[in-house]
């Protein structure tokens, strides 16, 4: 199929999320930022699973620390299922309870 196919992507996007529950933060980063430009050139950059995808990567970056990188990436993710999905669509519901976690972590390491 090759590394490039719609299905060895979503396998390594899969497999990279396995690694970031792990705690293997920067294999999953390096994995997810590999799925993630594959799936946006083969499905486009709004398509469910780029989006989904675009999430996991946003987590490696909360679980790391970097806050500003997980806010934007989830927000891009929210924007995009809010557009393909519909706001009242799980997906959508999820990305803005994730979003609202990342806000409240920024709050919390100000004060």
């Amino acid at each position: 199929l090759g590394k490039q196919h719609h299905w060895s992507l979503l396998t390594l996007r899969n497999l990279s999320n396995v690694q970031r529950l792990r705690g293997k933060l920067q294999e999953a980063r390096e994995g997810l930022i590999a799925a993630r430009k594959g799936l946006e050139k083969s499905n486009g950059p709004k398509h469910p699973m780029t989006l989904t995808t675009i999430t996991w990567l946003a987590e490696v970056y909360r679980q790391q620390g970097d806050l500003n990188e997980a806010l934007a990436l989830h927000e891009f993710a929210r924007d995009g299922r809010k557009e393909r999905l519909g706001e009242g669509n799980s997906s959508t519901m999820e990305s803005e309870r994730m979003l609202a976690a990342v806000k409240e972590e920024q709050a919390s390491r100000v004060t």
